[in-house]
């Protein structure tokens, strides 16, 4: 862990599921992640750090949770600034195409018109909403803490609650939403089974709802909870919804679930959840759960040879991505080739090394940090600043999505930036 944000960081442990309930779950290795997924200034290091949690799989309904974690006091601390990507910005735009289609589809599967009602819970900057108001859209609402209003065209007239969503919302928005979207926020909530009821309770009869998150073995070091097709059913299950369709496509880092809410209430049925589909299921993800990391080993040992290699010439090697991803990449190294790629000159918890080049695609971050691995800091530069002509030993994309791979080879290619070597995930 990073020893300035040591006094921040403090964990709580749990004894049961916390979507069904039951104590009746297998638990799983440890795992460790760092907290922010961008890079912070330097009077913020403090925000940052390196958590490890204990996952377990629910045996009952599928979700994977925390037997331990971070607390709700730092995660409290933690998420008040924690520094989401703001796809209204272009950052990560691509990514979000999946949901904003899904978004869409269930618009036209219900024949809505611009009047509609929709909502979107954890939306940040409202990405989705600002495309559904250029489209004409105008009944359109973004409920979140963080909720980035300033970035959101007042023209657009999307009302903005800078509010955590939960059941009491209900009594704003009692069976009001047409359509409900949520992207990637769920697996962030402690009291689960609250804001699940809250979505039930908003969404009119007949209505549709998009909910994403990323696989159960995504893990990261905010999360409560990581859902996949079981949870997904399950939630249908207790809470009188249709579970529509399933998904998860290569191109995109997160499983997309649609639900349908029934015109006639219907109560939770108590016939057998666990089928055949629900076995299965449970089996596919075991062993890859079991595993620290949701990286294919043939990769990481790909990337540690050529490392190894570059590390012999006399050249940068550059990262471009400083994410989760990039983290992950860097911490599945050996300890040796740790070593030698880290060392340098280290003045507090900022190290400046002299192989490893650190880059992204966003000037605002010009100059901020990146955690490593080993708890020390490293400077991030602007990539199309830092990179023109350059010649490198080795390149990692430090990212796992198909359009960040694809816009970082774009980039790259208009910089001139060379390269004898080059890894990349596959996707």
């Amino acid at each position: 862990m990073s020893q300035t944000s040591s006094n921040l960081i403090t964990y709580e442990d749990f004894d049961c599921c916390p979507l069904c309930g039951s104590k009746h779950f297998s638990k799983l290795p440890a795992r460790h992640e760092c907290i922010q997924s961008t890079p912070i200034a330097r009077d913020e290091l403090e925000q940052n750090a390196i958590i490890t949690f204990v996952p377990a799989l629910c045996e009952e309904c599928g979700i994977v949770f925390n037997l331990r974690g971070l607390s709700a006091k730092s995660r409290g601390a933690l998420c008040n600034n924690y520094k989401f990507i703001k796809p209204s910005t272009g950052v990560g735009s691509h990514n979000y195409q999946t949901y904003i289609d899904t978004v869409k589809a269930q618009i036209a599967t219900l024949g809505l018109d611009h009047d509609a009602a929709i909502v979107e819970i954890g939306g940040y900057d409202g990405y989705l909403l600002q495309v559904l108001a250029q489209e004409g859209y105008r009944d359109l609402t973004l409920i979140d803490p963080s909720a980035q209003v300033d970035v959101i065209p007042p023209e657009l007239k999307i009302k903005a609650e800078c509010d955590f969503f939960g059941s009491k919302s209900a009594e704003r928005y009692a069976e009001h939403f047409d359509v409900i979207a949520c992207k990637d926020t769920i697996n962030m909530i402690p009291p689960l089974t609250d804001f699940v009821e809250g979505l039930v309770a908003c969404l009119k009869p007949g209505g549709m709802m998009v909910v994403t998150s990323v696989q159960p073995n995504s893990m990261h070091s905010l999360q409560c909870t990581r859902l996949g097709r079981n949870a997904y059913a399950y939630i249908a299950h207790a809470y009188g919804l249709e579970l529509v369709d399933y998904f998860k496509r290569p191109e995109n880092s997160y499983g997309v679930a649609i639900f349908h809410k029934p015109t006639e209430p219907q109560a939770p049925t108590h016939a057998e959840f666990h089928d055949e589909a629900f076995k299965t299921e449970q089996e596919y993800w075991r062993p890859l759960l079991n595993k620290t990391t949701a990286l294919p080993e043939d990769a990481l040992s790909e990337l540690e040879t050529k490392v190894q290699a570059a590390l012999h010439r006399d050249l940068p090697i550059i990262v471009y991505g400083t994410g989760f991803a990039a983290f992950q990449l860097l911490d599945n190294l050996s300890d040796q080739t740790k070593a030698q790629l880290f060392a340098g000159q280290t003045e507090g918890p900022i190290t400046k090394t002299q192989r490893l080049l650190l880059v992204n695609s966003s000037p605002e971050q010009e100059g901020c940090y990146f955690l490593l691995p080993n708890g020390q800091y490293h400077e991030v530069h602007y990539a199309k600043s830092a990179l023109p002509e350059l010649h490198a030993a080795l390149l990692i994309i430090g990212a796992q999505n198909h359009f960040f791979q694809q816009e970082i080879k774009e980039i790259l290619a208009s910089l001139n930036c060379r390269y004898d070597d080059l890894f990349a995930l596959p996707c």
